[in-house]
């Protein structure tokens, strides 16, 4: 399948947070609108740092940040047509 520039564009700018909450992640508020991710037992220190804010994310202690799309491939790896079916919904 090949992804229209349009559809590409609307999933740049997808909220993150509902499509995390969606996908197992707890966050939790901070200041200014963001969200952090509440560790994780198993892997405390996993994902600290990491701050989410609409379709934007920042993780200072790895030198990443990103938009929607950049967060499902380069922290959970998925390739670009698996996370633009996350976002979208859809599965081809």
């Amino acid at each position: 399948m090949t992804w229209t520039k349009s559809a590409i564009r609307e999933a740049r700018q997808a909220d993150l947070a509902p499509i995390l909450t969606s996908r197992g992640y707890r966050l939790h508020p901070l200041k200014n609108d963001n969200f952090g991710i509440v560790p994780d037992t198993a892997h405390p220190s996993a994902l600290a740092g990491l701050v989410v804010k609409r379709n934007f994310w920042t993780w200072p202690d790895h030198d990443m940040a990103g938009n929607t799309i950049d967060f499902l491939v380069k922290v959970e790896r998925l390739t670009f047509h698996q996370a633009m079916e996350v976002i979208t919904g859809t599965q081809l």
